[in-house]
């Protein structure tokens, strides 16, 4: 420690190691002597145990001796001289002394004598006493009259006594004034049980003003806290990381926090082991319980639950981040996930999501019919349902409302006689309006149901495919893998872009369109996209609304890599398109079409106009893909055809964008015409990397692009993003065209 003499102050600074001070008469532990100067003791660390000798406190004022004692930390031990404070002055000697403590951290234990205070003044003395946090155990003096924090025996002034923080382990009768807290209003006691022993606890939920710093629970797992009037909920964690939640109602009176076990699930970061928060409820129901969300605009849930249910009560945007339903042994709503009404809900996935029940008649989730659902997120959602509903969309003989996937990776599977994503069954009920333009979409059908589309003897509904990477799966039983299931009508099935995948074992299951025994069914129209279908199970025959279209498959593109196309119909929409592991697409165009529009990227083409792109009308086509010339013949009788891949478009232009090298890789922003050269750049450039200037033409300088990635960005332009190995920082790089 370190001491300073100013003003007939004393200052006395203790930052760490173990001090035992016991005072002589009249002279505190530490701090000051007999009616000598004012002492002030700062404590940050450091065990210090201090006795007062006679009338002198502990730590503080001497007989007759103000004293004042700032604790930040540490373990502090005090016990008074006779007639003093634990901590604070000594006995007034018929001077007017004070004693002030102040207590931020730490764990305090102070002990007065007869009529002293165990925080505060010693006999005849005034005590303020301030707490922002630590664990505090102020004792009182034998006296009967005496107190534990406040002033000693003795007519005197209102101490001022603030808690704005911290375990303090005394009552209210202890105490020689009414306690406060930062704000000046009266607070009380609320005990906190069923901690673990002499633990440290961090609490989680108290307002926040409220210090926690250094809180330990006594050794019976108690804590006390201050609370003004109100009510509480709060969360304590002990050293074995077990968390429970608290809730405390506070009226003028002391109080014990009301224990309970955390449910490891929160809404807007509450748990609802709190049963209830700002726009949500919540019922422990082993059977029927679960969440009921009501009343807000938006929500943000996390956690496990098992056999519970969510309600969904307005219309709101929900964020799902690593949520997960496991329902084994539920009922009383139609829904694990429940739109439980004509309500729009946005839904955003973040992590990994689940939805899953076995329960026979129990949607996934649960739309129906005037409800609304939009999925968006880069989180995934696998979704389980149970016989006769579906894993997204319509219960147990009910039907199905508008469904929308935007982005995230959205797997649904229904249960027997149900679509994983549309309408469930076995009634005739809409299967709603399902439009996927984005993300990874999985859908499996139950039995006699659709992967998308309706279940068995659903009626209407519609599915739109715009974009993203869409597989559907029919189980046996005669329902389509997009469209109608079994003895089902439905409306339109409408695909306009992005890559989409049909799959059935079945030999009376379609692709695309009718379910067995379907007597109705609207039409099937394919205007874009890469759509992996059997011709032969695409029924009633799709068209571009005007035309018959067949299957053509482009071979020989690079396997997984997004595609770039030119000299297609004007009208085909190309966004998601993707090969699939063998390399291949599958767009469906009709017999002839009429010369593109002069593309931006391809106009001023060499070879524009001489049989490489941009045909005339008539049943003979060239187009290009990801750098290569395409020809095709559509042959109405043969059903399809494949395209004839020719070779690599010349580069008309390069320009490099932006250039950028960051965290060991390097990305080069690259202008091209025509577009789809780009996807041949590994073999059309290279890249030279040197750390001295300047750089060499040998083999050693070169980069090996083999690991390089590529990402379009618009119609002509991309990154290309290259791993480096080494010091990437201190390099210069040369790029150019490679020539025969």
């Amino acid at each position: 420690g370190s001491t300073r003499e100013v003003s007939k102050t004393i200052y006395m600074n203790i930052y760490g190691g173990n001090i035992t001070a016991t005072g002589g008469s009249g002279a505190a532990g530490i701090g000051s002597g007999f009616k000598s100067w004012s002492a002030i003791v700062n404590i940050y660390g450091g065990k210090v145990t201090a006795i007062g000798g006679s009338r002198g406190a502990g730590i503080g004022g001497g007989n007759g001796s103000s004293g004042s004692a700032n604790i930040y930390g540490g373990e502090v031990y005090a016990t008074a001289g006779l007639y003093a404070a634990g901590i604070g002055s000594g006995q007034s000697a018929g001077n007017v002394i004070d004693g002030s403590v102040s207590i931020y951290g730490g764990v305090v234990k102070a002990s007065g004598n007869s009529t002293g205070a165990g925080l505060g003044g010693g006999s005849g003395a005034r005590g303020n006493v301030y707490i922002y946090g630590g664990t505090v155990v102020p004792i009182p003096g034998a006296y009967e009259a005496s107190k534990s924090i406040g002033n000693g025996q003795q007519d005197l002034p209102a101490a001022a006594i603030r808690f704005a923080g911290g375990s303090i382990s005394t009552t209210t009768n202890l105490l020689s004034s009414p306690a406060v807290d930062g704000s000046g209003t009266a607070v009380w006691p609320v005990t906190v049980k069923g901690l673990k022993a002499r633990s440290p606890v961090d609490i989680d939920g108290l307002p926040s003003g409220y210090g926690t710093k250094d809180i330990y629970a006594d050794e019976a797992g108690e804590i006390t806290l201050w609370l003004p009037n109100g009510d509480y909920s709060f969360s304590a964690t002990d050293d074995d990381g077990v968390s429970r939640g608290y809730a405390a109602h506070v009226a003028d009176a002391p109080a014990d926090a009301a224990g309970f076990a955390l449910k490891g699930f929160t809404v807007n970061g509450c748990d609802v082991g709190f049963l209830s928060g700002d726009g949500w409820s919540y019922n422990d129901d082993a059977a029927m319980g679960g969440i009921v969300l009501s009343g807000l605009d938006h929500y943000e849930l996390s956690g496990t639950l098992t056999n519970k249910f969510l309600v969904i009560s307005n219309s709101c945007s929900i964020i799902m981040s690593n949520v997960v339903f496991r329902s084994y042994n539920v009922y009383g709503q139609p829904g694990i996930v429940n739109i439980a009404g004509a309500y729009d809900v946005d839904m955003a996935i973040f992590g990994e999501n689940m939805v899953t029940t076995a329960v026979s008649k129990i949607a996934g989730i649960r739309v129906p019919e005037g409800a609304s659902l939009a999925i968006d997120g880069n989180g995934s959602l696998a979704v389980y349902a149970g016989a006769y509903a579906a894993g997204i969309g319509g219960g147990h003989n009910a039907g199905c409302g508008t469904i929308t996937i935007n982005s995230g990776t959205v797997t649904a599977t229904g249960g027997s006689y149900a679509a994983g994503i549309g309408g469930g069954g076995t009634a005739s009920v809409s299967a709603g309006t399902i439009r996927i333009a984005g993300g990874v979409v999985r859908a499996n059908g139950g039995t006699y149901a659709a992967g998308i589309g309706g279940g068995s003897n659903s009626a209407g509904g519609s599915v739109e495919i715009s974009g993203g990477k869409v597989t559907a799966i029919s189980s046996t039983g005669g329902g389509a893998c997009i469209g109608a299931g079994n003895n089902g009508t439905y409306g339109a099935v409408v695909i306009s872009g992005g890559t989409v995948v049909t799959s059935t074992d079945e030999f009376r299951t379609h692709a695309i369109g009718d379910g067995f025994g379907t007597d109705a069914f609207g039409s099937v129209t394919i205007t874009g996209g890469s759509v992996n279908a059997d011709p032969d199970g695409v029924t009633p025959a799709p068209s571009n609304t005007s035309q018959r279209v067949y299957r053509v498959d482009i071979p020989g593109l690079t396997p997984n890599a997004k595609v770039v196309f030119d000299g297609l119909p004007d009208y085909y929409g190309t966004t998601d398109v993707y090969a699939d592991v063998d390399g291949k697409v599958y767009l469906w165009l009709p017999e002839s079409w009429p010369t593109p529009s002069a593309s931006p990227l391809l106009s001023a083409s060499p070879k524009r106009g001489k049989g490489l792109l941009g045909a005339p009308s008539g049943t003979e086509h060239t187009f290009a893909a990801n750098g290569y010339s395409y020809k095709v013949t559509i042959d109405a009788s043969a059903g399809g055809a494949v395209a004839e891949q020719g070779e690599a478009l010349p580069l008309e232009s390069l320009r490099i964008d932006d250039f950028a090298v960051e965290d060991g890789y390097l990305a080069i922003r690259f202008t091209a015409k025509p577009a789809t050269w780009l996807y041949g750049f590994a073999d059309l450039i290279s890249i030279r990397s040197s750390a001295t200037l300047p750089i060499p033409d040998s083999d050693d300088s070169l980069l090996d692009l083999s690991g390089a990635e590529l990402t379009l960005e618009g119609v002509d332009s991309a990154t290309i993003i290259v791993p480096l190995g080494g010091d990437a920082d201190s390099r210069f790089f040369r790029i150019e065209e490679l020539t025969e």
